[in-house]
């Protein structure tokens, strides 16, 4: 599991919105919108707050195949994804934000562009490290 605050993706956890599916970019890597959290209640807040976090995504994935979807934002909060490796998950966490930059121009009449695409994502070579407890 990966936790950005990326600025775009974060934009849309903060909006409460999902990120609508506009296009192959997007279809790609998730199949449908990538799917908002509803509001975490003060108790779930105030109390164990990570545990809490999990429980809110494992109820908004209801009837969402994590596989086909996998990433969710967490409503006034951010985004998190997942995949089959630490450095999958990384990926992941890298097309949400590519969708939900192209989501958002798309909003405001702004092209996408190509030469902006996830194309350039797979040369990118990330390093992560995974926190042990």
């Amino acid at each position: 599991m990966v936790h950005t605050h990326s600025t775009y993706a974060t934009a849309w956890a903060q909006a409460g919105k999902d990120i609508p599916n506009i296009g192959t970019t997007h279809a790609d890597y998730f199949h449908e919108a990538i799917p908002c959290t509803g509001d975490m209640t003060k108790e779930e807040v105030e109390g164990n707050y990570e545990l809490e976090t999990g429980n809110v995504i494992v109820k908004r994935f209801i009837g969402i195949n994590p596989d086909h979807t996998p990433g969710v934002l967490v409503k006034n909060h951010g985004p998190f994804s997942w995949g089959t490796s630490p450095a999958n998950a990384v990926y992941n966490a890298k097309v949400m934000e590519q969708c939900a930059t192209h989501g958002l121009r798309l909003l405001h009449g702004q092209p996408r562009h190509d030469d902006e695409s996830l194309c350039s994502l797979k040369s990118i070579t990330t390093a992560s490290t995974v926190k042990k407890k």
